[in-house]
């Protein structure tokens, strides 16, 4: 007895939407029986969902979240890698020079391959969107980021909190839902648990610079009478009216009232140059950037206390870079070979440590000069959607505007 396939009944179409053909409508469980429009509208909507704090994965899979994991913005080893030093642009220290945390390292490697001496950028958050963004999720290998290990190619050191630890993908949060008639979903509108809207908790990000010199001086408006502070540090808290800078023009005339100890402690919205940023945030970066050695006019003493901390880690960070650089030029010659990022690396390294007044570059932006300090600052915020956010099925079947709490 010998054993034949059956022969395909010729009623029954075989189904010819292949995953990996499908593009990002391959997520949709059940794309065999959807409309096209609606594929459509879903696959627009996932490339522009937001990565929300408490995701979960889907009960109903394709397969195809596993192949997008494998494709987000993580950081991992560029190619078979012997690490050489890890640099921290704050290192952990004590005493009055302390940062909370570092939310900057660099990673200086060989690659064993091609024997370049490389870089590799290790930050604490990932924000290619002006606003938009996430923080990192530390993966086991993380832990080999040390100098003298041997890590291979693709090895993953920080990934996207939309990939679990099994390399599952998961861009939504899964809900029960209620299909109903209620003047809150009208206009296709939808009505929310204030417990479930918390589950789509996402990050968003704000940048600002700030300039300080000799002409316009920065006034106190954090820390204490005793403690002053021109602005948060590090892991610090934005006033709860957005205050984040403020800086005030010299005037030798008013210089006995605007310049006393309890005047720079207040800011005069007629006098004062503000800097806002929406209430409520984490400074989560600072980035200074002062030449010790220019012979430009200073900001009075004291004023910049705070911001000396950071420019010496800055500094230090600088040289260490410089350092490294010039031990291995030594050892290998016109033979070293250097990638890219670390050369790049190298030559503000070299612009920021070299103490020959001839080779050290005029610092402008936008074709002006600097002034005596510049400052830019990264906060974050943790925001909850409410009335004005967006929310969509998977299958393309809802473009839900305003969110309503119940």
């Amino acid at each position: 007895m010998s054993l034949t396939r059956p022969k395909p009944d010729p009623m029954i179409k075989t189904n010819q939407l292949h995953r990996e053909l499908l593009s990002v409508s391959g997520f949709d469980s059940f794309a065999a029986h959807g409309t096209s429009p609606r594929k459509q509208m879903f696959a627009t909507h996932l490339g522009q969902c937001l990565v929300v704090k408490h995701s979960t994965e889907r009960s109903y899979q394709t397969g195809m979240e596993r192949a997008y994991a494998k494709y987000t913005f993580s950081i991992k080893a560029p190619t078979t890698m012997h690490i050489i030093a890890i640099v921290n642009r704050y290192p952990e220290i004590q005493g009055v020079d302390k940062i909370k945390f570092n939310p900057q390292s660099i990673v200086v490697y060989e690659d064993l391959i091609t024997r370049t001496i490389s870089a590799m950028d290790v930050r604490r958050f990932k924000a290619n969107h002006p606003h938009f963004g996430f923080d990192y999720v530390a993966r086991p290998a993380s832990q080999l980021l040390r100098a003298g290990e041997t890590i291979e190619k693709d090895t993953i050191f920080y990934d996207s909190p939309s990939v679990t630890e099994n390399g599952g993908y998961k861009y939504g949060v899964e809900l029960n839902i209620l299909h109903a008639t209620l003047p809150a979903t009208s206009e296709d509108g939808s009505m929310i648990s204030e417990s479930a809207a918390k589950k789509f908790t996402y990050m968003t990000f704000e940048t600002r610079v700030a300039d300080c010199g000799a002409d316009e001086i920065p006034i106190f408006l954090y820390g204490t009478d005793e403690q002053p502070k021109i602005c948060p540090d590090i892991g610090e808290k934005v006033r709860d009216d957005g205050l984040l800078f403020v800086t005030r023009k010299v005037d030798d005339n008013l210089a006995p009232f605007y310049q006393s100890k309890h005047a720079l402690r207040k800011y005069f919205p007629k006098f004062d140059t503000p800097i806002y940023v929406p209430p409520g945030g984490t400074v989560i970066d600072i980035q200074v950037h002062h030449d010790p050695l220019c012979k430009q006019a200073r900001v009075p003493t004291g004023m910049d206390d705070q911001l000396l901390k950071y420019q010496r880690s800055l500094m230090n960070f600088h040289k260490a870079i410089k350092d490294i650089w010039s031990k291995y030029l030594r050892e290998r010659g016109e033979g070293l070979k250097l990638s890219p990022e670390f050369e790049r690396l190298v030559v503000d390294a070299i612009a920021y440590t070299d103490d020959k007044a001839n080779a050290r570059p005029q610092r402008q932006y936008r074709l002006a000069r600097l002034g005596d300090w510049r400052i830019e600052f990264t906060v974050r915020y943790e925001n909850v959607p409410s009335v004005g956010n967006k929310a969509t099925g998977c299958f393309g079947d809802s473009h839900i505007e305003p969110v309503n709490y119940i």
